[in-house]
């Protein structure tokens, strides 16, 4: 059975290139938190357009299109920008 320890360099090495994955994953994350945190503090709501059918006679469809919002709080966008600092602080980090 082959041994399944490795020497003190290849390990090393090996903890040092996960850490480096983790943290490049940390800083993406942190970037997107704090993108989507602006975007939701900048643009307040978001506004779509929803069709419903109301009645088929023959070839003739009717159909009703609604505006709706879904409002974005502002406690939640700060939130969003707070854990992206917090991500790329830790993702930042050199040890």
């Amino acid at each position: 059975m082959p041994s399944l320890l490795l020497s003190g360099v290849g390990l090393k090495k090996k903890i040092h290139e996960q850490r480096r994955k983790y943290m490049t994953i940390l800083r993406v994350l942190a970037v997107v938190f704090i993108l989507a945190g602006s975007l939701g503090l900048a643009q307040r709501s978001i506004d779509y357009t929803k069709e419903t059918h109301a009645a088929k006679l023959g070839p003739i469809e009717f159909s009703v299109k609604e505006t709706e919002s879904v409002v974005i709080p502002p406690w939640l966008s700060g939130s969003a920008i707070a854990l992206g600092v917090v991500l790329l602080l830790v993702g930042g980090k050199k040890r």
